[in-house]
């Protein structure tokens, strides 16, 4: 899981996100990653059918969790897969998650995947959150903001499967807390 959490922060800093090599200090940028442990593992609800654990073909890590939707849910969270955010966040904090996705059979139109930080429980409050168009080619997505309140570390970044028939591999989410004085503008355009 290190080497993982090692290369995806090196691959963070040299691709999409060059906003330096080292954090707004001279810090490094893993000093601010807050699940390193839980940096490539989702659960995924509903668990039938199981969630598939294939290799990614990715040289940036090893294996992907394929989600198949047979069909259009209720809800779009009525399948979802969720990665704990490791620590607490507070209201002030620049929060940023990276996550990789791929479309290997997109929905009718093209996936679009609802992704947020929120509670782990009732009453699953929002923190921030995205939607991001995948193609069928691994890609790197982002979502960055201010937190707006304080959130304990019973939280996940979630990401949401259920609003149409496909089927997605989803790879490592990366969450990283810089603190509130980090200045937000020296990170990546995640609204592309």
């Amino acid at each position: 899981m290190k080497r993982i959490a090692t290369f995806l922060a090196g691959l963070v800093l040299a691709g999409a996100m060059s906003f330096a090599a080292h954090g707004q200090n001279g810090d490094d940028i893993l000093n601010h990653q807050i699940n390193t442990r839980t940096a490539g593992s989702w659960s995924v609800r509903p668990d039938h059918p199981r969630t598939q654990l294939v290799a990614s073909h990715n040289p940036q890590f090893d294996q992907a969790f394929r989600i198949r939707v047979a069909h259009a849910t209720a809800n779009p969270w009525d399948v979802q897969a969720s990665t704990p955010t490791g620590a607490a966040i507070k209201s002030g904090d620049v929060v940023l998650v990276v996550f990789f996705a791929r479309a290997e059979t997109p929905a009718e139109g093209g996936s679009v995947l609802p992704a947020s930080i929120q509670l782990a429980g009732a009453p699953y409050t929002t923190l921030m959150g995205t939607e991001r168009r995948i193609t069928g080619d691994w890609a790197q997505y982002c979502f960055s903001g201010v937190a707006s309140i304080d959130l304990p570390a019973q939280a996940n970044v979630n990401v949401n499967f259920g609003q149409a028939a496909q089927v997605v591999d989803l790879g490592p989410a990366l969450v990283f807390d810089f603190g509130p004085s980090f200045d937000q503008h020296r990170l990546p355009n995640c609204n592309q």
